[in-house]
């Protein structure tokens, strides 16, 4: 069975953190960035299919109880945030459970 993980390093709202993350025991390359109240923005490097690529970890609070995590890819050397280079490829959709 597959196993995620995630490690935050730094303090969060004291100039930015480190997003660690692992799939399957096999630690992903670190994203950096911070939180400007309610969304979190990191972006870092990685390899896709053989090629490298920019990475963007976006996470968004959607209320006390909600929460959305997406995952957007842009070929290396383009700039995504300017030119709509970014291919968002995994969304992940939060939401606490009461008892």
């Amino acid at each position: 069975m597959p196993v995620t993980s995630f490690a935050v390093a730094g303090t969060p709202g004291a100039g930015g953190c480190t997003l660690l993350e692992g799939l399957s025991f096999r630690l992903q390359p670190p994203v950096h960035g911070g939180w400007n109240g309610d969304r979190g923005v990191f972006h870092g490097d990685d390899v896709d299919d053989g090629r490298p690529v920019r990475v963007r970890f976006l996470w968004e609070r959607l209320g006390p109880d909600q929460a959305r995590w997406s995952q957007d890819f842009a070929l290396a050397g383009q700039d995504g945030a300017s030119d709509g280079g970014w291919e968002t490829n995994w969304v992940m959709e939060l939401q606490r459970v009461r008892d």
